[in-house]
């Protein structure tokens, strides 16, 4: 089946959940029988989304044999001996990533063989076996897909990445600040490079930050681990599904926004108590199981009026695939599926790089839900006062 008819179908299914939960909005308070009917529709709509989805899961294999062919190729080419398996192929992803996914992986790869698996002889000369290993992984976590990509090669030189930093003027504070982490994060920006040269396949101006952005446009994201000398491995987190996500409503003020569900782990209440809660340097902190967790604010993060501040609010401790904070908002709604829209082009394609907003959807009475992305808001508010 094409993926366009897929899409449609998909879209439909969409529209019929808008419209149910628009009458299930103006129809409170009805007979028995009329809550009986809306209880049986729920369950259909549940079942056609569910079918829905199926349909348009396909495995990773598809993609498999044209990546072996390029590490053949490739590796030959550059004179090098490279190790390549593959596990996972068999787990299933939506159909329209499977179509995209080709072209980031194979940028991975081919600079896991250009850049970071060595020569027989270099190899040889820093202790390592003459052949290189990659490994590309597909894994189903139970609430996104996680595909990695890893060599054991050189790893990325943390000191170029610095030194090219400063010839770009990329750092926003002090450069000592930054955490090892942070640093390597600079590799996933427009036009960078460590190389020197171009060839074949690098150093032409077009780099990491290519796979960052297309995986973004599937509501993922891209995660960079290296070691100088030992390797480097490339995570790629991505939904399971594209338009329909289980999600947890929230309020804070009179806005709703909505955190994917299985990156809620749980509610605390807030205040929590006075030796539990840690105030440094503009920011706040939750002392949690011996961790500081980051509290981030919606009403501060998104420049709200703060109005009372009177009463209980509520913390939702959300982890996603490299950080965790706490959620502060005024209340927790529910836990409901949300059809996820896209955002205007107009926007542009760093919006929710820039505030943590992936998507929006409609509700039943007509209002906006912001779908927040938790790997973007965590990072846009690490550089930011959480209270005064």
């Amino acid at each position: 089946m094409k993926v366009e008819r897929l899409d449609e179908l998909q879209n439909l299914t969409g529209e019929l959940m808008i419209a149910a939960q628009a009458a299930a909005a103006h129809n409170g308070g009805k007979s028995v029988k009329d809550e009986n009917t809306g209880r049986q529709l729920e369950r259909l709509l549940k079942d056609l989304e569910e079918l829905v989805i199926s349909i348009r899961m396909v495995p990773f294999s598809g993609v498999v044999p044209q990546i072996n062919r390029i590490v053949r190729d490739m590796s030959r080419k550059e004179g090098k001996e490279i190790s390549f398996s593959v596990t996972g192929q068999e787990v299933e992803v939506d159909k329209k990533i499977a179509d995209n996914i080709l072209e980031p992986l194979l940028h991975l790869i081919r600079n896991a063989i250009d850049h970071g698996i060595e020569t027989p002889s270099e190899r040889e000369t820093a202790g390592k076996n003459r052949t290189g290993r990659i490994c590309l992984n597909f894994e189903n976590t139970g609430g996104e897909i996680q595909i990695s990509v890893e060599d054991d090669g050189c790893g990325i030189d943390t000191d170029k990445v610095l030194q090219k930093a400063r010839d770009k003027k990329l750092f926003t504070g002090n450069e000592d600040e930054y955490t090892e982490t942070e640093l390597l994060e600079l590799c996933l920006l427009p036009g960078f490079s460590t190389r020197e040269s171009a060839n074949e396949y690098s150093g032409r101006g077009v780099g990491l930050d290519v796979v960052r952005q297309m995986v973004e446009q599937f509501g993922g994201h891209l995660h960079l681990e290296s070691k100088k000398g030992e390797g480097s491995r490339f995570t790629l987190h991505l939904p399971l599904t594209l338009t329909i996500i289980d999600s947890i409503r929230l309020l804070a003020g009179e806005n709703y926004f909505a955190l994917p569900a299985h990156q809620v782990i749980q509610f605390f209440p807030y205040p929590p108590r006075e030796a539990e809660r840690i105030l440094q340097g503009g920011k706040e902190f939750w002392l949690h199981e011996g961790r500081y967790i980051p509290v981030i604010s919606l009403r501060r993060f998104y420049e709200m009026e703060d109005g009372k501040k009177t009463g209980r609010r509520v913390m939702a401790y959300v982890r996603g695939s490299t950080r965790e904070a706490c959620i502060l908002a005024d209340k927790v709604l529910d836990q409901v599926s949300l059809v996820e829209k896209p955002l205007p082009p107009l926007f542009g394609p760093h919006f929710r790089y820039y505030t943590g907003i992936s998507g929006c959807s409609i509700l039943g009475d007509g209002s906006i839900c912001m779908q927040l992305d938790i790997e973007d808001l965590i990072r846009m508010a690490g550089g930011m006062k959480t209270y005064e």
